[in-house]
């Protein structure tokens, strides 16, 4: 049956419970602007009721649990779009240093430089005798392979710093992941007797949200609180077991692998995927393509200068020729060829944008510059009308390899060049300010339900305040209740 001790009990519990309550709500108000903060909210059950005569007699309440308020289908969301988002803006911020690279359209640009030497070549057919204007063409020519020779350092530091950088961010991955199979523990330990973690489960969810930025990943709820991390449909945190993501080879075939695992991760998204797209496929394809041009102007340029005539070189050059046939020319470059190691013999394959330079014999003295194609006629310009043609020649460059009959201008294969970089960053920086938007659109969808509002917060405050008052006046009636009872005796 029903008695004061009962009546007391129940108005305790009351008490206690939406106290507990009203500490949970200050709670979340103070954590309103705590970055990855999960409102929290007590849940009240009614106490288990006991059997009497008269029935089944309520006992009060009790918190069952401090529940988190999350939901997990956001979650997987907002880390997928993130992901997408900050490899887009990587991708993009990268492209746009190798357009800073090649800085055009600008009047000191490679373009300009080009041109100028080909006007070089213009004015010295107009004076074929004069010293001055073979000055100036190798000094034009040198401006073009210093030029050539600053790209392709500039493009190389950048590989050097984005390998750093990838370096860099692989550690703070696996140094999340280490973090994340710690939590797991830690929760499992905490929610062994049937309650909820909620902090130790925000800082989980915080690490899970940056490992999303560096990569693509997918989580796995497991058994006893623990989680799974997936990059690329592979394992990379299992409970309380945590791998390692290494990196191995050069670009262009760098890959990224589990340590003691040999075979690679396909594409893993998020920075760590953009950083590796442009080490093995923008970078190398940019690089390939300046080699290209600079391989393609020193063969033009000394196909030309080799079967000309110089002041210097008619008879310097004689040691060059071949005795079994008549000579030609002078047979000196005007850019240098270098050497084979295995056969000895100048091999133009190997010119590249960062070893183009003049030829010894034209860096030394601007008389072995050719300006005619006939042996001592002073007057002929034949060589140097050919090299400033070469300027509007289409088929100086094959920009395809595997379709050697398209041929272009070195003109219009640089500006190919610069256009693709450049069509390249701004088809990642359109890709990253959408997936950008799509993210923050996301983390607005999971902020209304994991988001503390202040002002539901305040009316929560207020109904367990006035649940709490009431279960003192409960006290106040028992004890009426007990003080007339005693009056009566």
């Amino acid at each position: 049956m029903a008695t004061f001790g009962s009546i007391l009990s129940i108005a305790r519990s009351a008490m206690v419970a939406h106290q507990t309550a009203i500490q949970v709500t200050s709670q979340n108000i103070s954590n309103a602007e705590t970055p990855g903060y999960s409102r929290q909210r007590a849940m009240l059950a009614p106490g288990y009721p006991q059997r009497t005569p008269q029935g089944m007699l309520g006992t009060g309440v009790f918190v069952q649990d401090i529940e988190q308020i999350r939901n997990t289908l956001l979650d997987v969301s907002f880390r997928r779009d993130s992901s997408q988002a900050a490899g887009f803006g990587l991708r993009r911020d990268l492209l746009e240093r190798v357009e800073g690279v090649f800085g055009e359209p600008s009047e000191n640009g490679l373009s300009a430089t080009l041109d100028a030497f080909w006007a070089s070549w213009g004015d010295l057919a107009n004076a074929p005798t004069s010293n001055t204007a073979r000055g100036v063409v190798r000094e034009r020519g040198t401006q073009v392979a210093t030029m050539l020779n600053r790209f392709a350092q500039q493009l190389h530091d950048q590989q050097q710093g984005t390998h750093a950088q990838l370096t860099d961010s692989l550690a703070e991955l696996n140094g999340l992941a280490r973090q994340v199979a710690e939590l797991n523990v830690q929760i499992t330990a905490a929610e062994a007797g049937g309650q909820t973690a909620s902090d130790l489960r925000d800082a989980r969810n915080i690490a899970v949200d940056s490992m999303s930025r560096l990569a693509n990943v997918r989580v796995l709820e497991q058994r006893g609180g623990g989680i799974a991390v997936l990059v690329a449909n592979q394992t990379l945190v299992d409970g309380s077991a945590a791998k390692q993501i290494v990196t191995s080879g050069v670009p262009p075939a760098s890959t990224l692998h589990f340590a003691g695992d040999a075979d690679a991760l396909p594409d893993v998204g998020g920075e760590l995927g953009a950083m590796m797209q442009f080490l093995n496929e923008d970078l190398p394809d940019a690089t390939a393509k300046l080699d290209q041009l600079a391989r393609a102007v020193a063969e033009q340029v000394n196909q030309l200068h080799r079967s000309g005539w110089s002041p210097a070189g008619d008879g310097d050059g004689a040691a060059n020729w071949d005795p079994a046939a008549p000579p030609t020319g002078s047979n000196i470059d005007f850019f240098a060829v270098p050497v084979d190691s295995v056969t000895g013999l100048p091999d133009p394959s190997r010119i590249t944008a960062a070893s183009i330079g003049l030829s010894a014999q034209v860096r030394s003295n601007e008389q072995y510059v050719a300006a005619g194609n006939v042996q001592s006629a002073t007057g002929n310009n034949a060589i140097a009308i050919a090299m400033a043609a070469l300027r509007t020649n289409t088929g100086s460059v094959t920009p395809d390899p595997a379709a050697p009959g398209a041929t272009q201008s070195f003109a219009d294969f640089y500006r190919d060049l610069v256009v693709g970089v450049a069509l390249a960053s701004k088809s990642a920086e359109t890709s990253a300010t959408v997936h950008q938007v799509i993210a923050q659109q996301s983390d607005a969808r999971r902020q209304s339900v994991s988001g503390v509002s202040t002002d539901e917060e305040l009316i929560a405050l207020m109904r367990h305040q006035q649940a709490y008052v009431a279960a003192t006046r409960l006290v106040n009636v028992a004890d009426e209740m007990a003080q007339s009872l005693l009056n009566m005796v």
